[in-house]
């Protein structure tokens, strides 16, 4: 990739009944680093929607049960961008998806890449559109986290990594008390939402996720463990 692309990850979800399109599609986007789930049905794609949480959805129109000008409504609530993918070429048909609200649409058969430029751009559009606002909850030597997008993003406004909904809780936490210890107890409540303490693994596996994360897209922010206490949000030395 040329230095003017932008490493952007994040999840979508394909709603298509067709099973070799269906894979061809899954298979290309994963492997250019997106998170994908797949579904045949507006049955299925209705409850992903809800519980993967997809940031956008390739949409298919002709399915099984129904057409898929009815998730329109679903989307709208969801927040989710969409991507139109199907045979029909009318003009008509065209413009009645984008007055419901789909924001993209590609006419098969077309090109794997394409589709992958289209998503990328998308969500590189949607990141880029809060980047500035007020919805910053961590701002540290150039690298923010946004809080509507969940996304990192460095002082060029470049996507650097998505976060889950539960890392985005755990730092927003930690990070309201940068350099100060967060007890167990408070990470938890405000994480999972348990007002008891609870004795489980979930805690420590998802620091350990958020960590390597943050390392991973190279700042320096780490979480340090504080044996009986909890965890701390710190800049990590830089040794050269």
């Amino acid at each position: 990739m040329s230095g003017n692309d932008l490493t952007v990850s994040g999840r979508i979800l394909i709603v298509e009944d067709s099973d070799a399109i269906r894979t061809l599609m899954s298979g290309y986007l994963r492997q250019n680093g997106f998170d994908i789930y797949s579904v045949t049905s507006l049955l299925a794609a209705r409850a992903a929607i809800k519980t993967f949480k997809p940031d956008v959805l390739v949409l298919d129109l002709g399915l099984d049960d129904g057409d898929g000008t009815e998730l329109m409504s679903d989307l709208k609530a969801s927040g989710c961008g969409c991507i139109v993918v199907s045979s029909r070429s009318d003009i008509s048909d065209r413009l009645k998806l984008l007055e419901l609200g789909a924001d993209d649409y590609l006419i098969k058969p077309f090109d794997l890449h394409e589709l992958f430029l289209r998503v990328r751009n998308m969500l590189t559009q949607r990141l880029r559109a809060v980047s500035s606002s007020d919805d910053v909850i961590v701002e540290y030597n150039g690298i923010r986290v946004v809080l509507a997008t969940r996304s990192v993003i460095d002082q060029d406004g470049k996507v650097l990594t998505i976060l889950t909904d539960s890392e985005l809780l755990l730092i927003r936490s930690l990070s309201q008390s940068f350099g100060a210890v967060v007890t167990r107890k408070d990470l938890y409540t405000n994480v999972f939402g348990r007002k008891s303490f609870d004795r489980s693994r979930a805690l420590d596996v998802l620091v350990s996720k958020l960590r390597h994360k943050l390392k991973d897209i190279g700042t320096n922010m780490d979480i340090k463990s504080v044996r009986g206490s909890g965890y701390m949000l710190l800049e990590e030395p830089d040794i050269s």
